[in-house]
């Protein structure tokens, strides 16, 4: 009988990967939702109009909410790959409602960007979580197979 190894860690430049493709899955679940009519603006506009001037132009206001949610997406996905030791779907799938609620429900409103979200229609919350759902999944299960 061999002795059992202990898993490894997910390298964080894998996770920082996984949470950038992650982000760009969940933008394409937002942008579904945003096409059936769900949303009004999506939150990750929401956000950057709030922290950019007033003037700021609009390509300019797009290019920086792509840049700044791949960047944020891409850190909480190194985050999840240093704080669990066996990546999977399931605990990916948390993980995404959980960074979902850190943010909108205590996050941004304390930082004074945006009211909670349970205070949001709840077609925008429903928005929300699947959308950070399957950001949690995605990450998740890429890291799972990167580690088989």
């Amino acid at each position: 009988m061999h002795p059992t190894r202990p898993k490894r860690r997910t390298p964080f430049r894998h996770g920082l990967l996984g949470g950038a493709i992650a982000t760009t899955t969940m933008t394409g679940v937002f942008s579904s939702f945003d096409l059936i009519g769900w949303v009004g603006q999506l939150p990750p506009r929401q956000i950057m109009q709030r922290l950019l001037p007033d003037d700021t132009e609009p390509r300019q206001l797009n290019a920086a909410t792509i840049v700044a949610h791949l960047a944020y997406g891409a850190a909480l996905g190194g985050v999840f790959s240093l704080i669990t030791r066996s990546p999977s779907t399931g605990r990916g799938a948390l993980y995404g409602i959980a960074v979902c609620l850190a943010n909108y429900e205590v996050g941004l409103p304390v930082a004074g960007i945006r009211e909670p979200l349970h205070r949001d229609n709840p077609r925008e919350i429903a928005t929300l979580l699947i959308g950070h759902l399957v950001y949690g999944a995605d990450l998740g299960r890429r890291l799972a197979r990167r580690n088989r």
